[in-house]
């Protein structure tokens, strides 16, 4: 399973399916919802949800996708799925705290991943929408 907002798909996002889908025989990806995504980053996704997702079920590799939880850290897509790994993008560096945090509370037996970047000072979410 993933977690993301995949707000336009680039090189890079398919490079971290890729990845996730070798940790694995069935992919998983949890879309983060539109104002969640205002929480997380201060401003809506250029693409709304059922955008996204539509996006995403076209990706070769991608078996299911599901919308992220509607409260941020309350994880209950993890409980309804269930599954054995979770891979992480390299640059989810609070995510992965938060998610550590909720896996030891609860005792679920996930294994976490890195993603390793594909080449990250060209093809990162944030420069490729001309943000610095």
């Amino acid at each position: 399973m993933v977690f993301g907002v995949f707000d336009g798909l680039h090189k890079g996002h398919h490079a971290f399916l890729n990845q996730a889908k070798r940790c694995g025989t069935y992919l998983i990806v949890a879309v983060t919802r539109d104002h969640n995504v205002r929480k997380l980053k201060g401003r809506l996704p250029k693409k709304g949800f059922r955008v996204r997702v539509r996006h995403l079920k076209n990706v070769d590799g991608v078996d299911k996708v599901v919308g992220g939880d509607k409260a941020l850290s309350t994880y209950g897509v993890l409980r309804k799925y269930k599954p054995d790994i979770v891979v992480i993008g390299y640059d989810q560096r609070v995510f992965k705290r938060d998610l550590e945090k909720h896996i030891r509370r609860t005792g679920l037996k996930i294994k976490l991943k890195i993603a390793r970047p594909y080449k990250p000072k060209t093809h990162h979410s944030s420069l490729l929408r001309g943000a610095s």
